[in-house]
């Protein structure tokens, strides 16, 4: 249900903060122009747009993260894969868009964070399992891990052994 929900939603950071901003007139403009639609057709698709108050934002005094909630998931889909080569630019600033991930996920894949490091040390892609485990690409066969102990087991046939050698 909540992989439902985050699967509509895009969050955009650094985009600048102004009193009194209608976020719409700012937003909608840009995101329209990147998927080669007019401003209103393209603010049918949103269902409701807000900043996001987070203490890291304020303490840090950043402009806070704004939040999307599309109507279909395809349109945040092709926005995603229309920004991946051509980065989006809102007020003059390079804006960095981010997908929703529910807290839950969040919390299962730190358990996999000891083998994420150490394949991202070494230049090992990956890939997260919904809801739980990694997909390794290593020397091109996909490994996949399931459990967190298998993501251990793995790290210790492939990791631990480079370490008593060196």
């Amino acid at each position: 249900m909540e992989m439902d929900k985050a699967a509509h939603v895009l969050r955009l950071r650094h985009v600048e903060e102004k009193r009194d901003q209608d976020l719409r007139e700012v937003i909608i403009p840009p995101l329209a122009e990147k998927l080669g639609l007019e401003a209103q057709a393209f603010e049918k698709e949103i269902e409701s747009m807000y900043r996001v108050n987070s203490k890291f934002a304020k303490k840090h005094r950043i402009p806070r993260d704004i939040r999307i909630n599309f109507v279909r998931r395809s349109t945040k889909d092709k926005f995603l894969k229309l920004t991946n080569d051509k980065p989006l630019v809102i007020l003059d600033k390079e804006v960095i868009l981010l997908k929703e991930i529910p807290k839950n996920i969040r919390e299962t894949r730190k358990q996999y964070r000891f083998l994420t490091d150490k394949l991202n040390q070494h230049n090992i892609r990956f890939k997260y399992l919904t809801p739980e485990g990694i997909l390794v690409n290593l020397k091109s066969k996909n490994i996949k891990l399931e459990m967190v102990e298998e993501a251990e087991r793995f790290d210790r046939q492939h990791f631990k052994k480079r370490s008593t050698q060196g």
